[in-house]
């Protein structure tokens, strides 16, 4: 997996673009003393990550000393889900591309929590996969690799012929 350095503008930009589509701010953005002050950044860092997003067509200057409007495409601000992950082993909690997908949920604003077990610590058991769901409820579930029967009930079995998988 390849990965890219960003510059703190850049890394801030990303959060103001996740925290715009999280619908944290609606009409226009706070000021560069207010927002520097509250994140602890300073506002060389604001001014410029303001100017990547300005780039982007998500802000809108209005001139000097005015905050700048959001301009975000319609439908595009989302509600907060909650996002419960089903790894199917723990060791895939360390994985590159788990890891990034992490980043990426919830720098678009979403809150993730992981499983208190894995699929293979489950059994790759349909039943104790749905016991979890039922007592843990979330808007979305994000599901490792993992075997079909772990996911969908088998039909019954004809002979000594099982359904095939993919």
């Amino acid at each position: 997996m390849d990965f890219e350095i960003l510059s703190p503008s850049e890394q801030l930009a990303e959060f103001l673009r996740g925290q715009l589509y999280q619908g944290t701010w609606t009409e226009a953005l706070p000021g560069t003393p207010t927002l520097a002050a509250e994140l602890g950044v300073d506002r060389k860092t604001i001014m410029a990550a303001y100017n990547i997003l300005e780039d982007e067509g998500i802000l809108k200057s209005q001139g000097a000393g005015r905050p700048r409007r959001i301009n975000l495409p319609s439908r595009s601000v989302h509600s907060r889900l909650n996002i419960q992950m089903f790894p199917y082993e723990d060791s895939d909690m360390q994985r590159d591309f788990v890891l990034q997908m992490i980043h990426e949920i919830k720098i678009a604003g979403h809150q993730l929590t992981t499983a208190e077990k894995s699929l293979v610590d489950m059994g790759m058991d349909v039943n104790r996969v749905a016991r979890y769901v039922s007592r843990n409820k979330a808007d979305a579930y994000l599901v490792g690799p993992a075997a079909r029967r772990a996911l969908t009930p088998l039909p019954p079995r004809r002979g000594n012929r099982y359904p095939r998988s993919g």
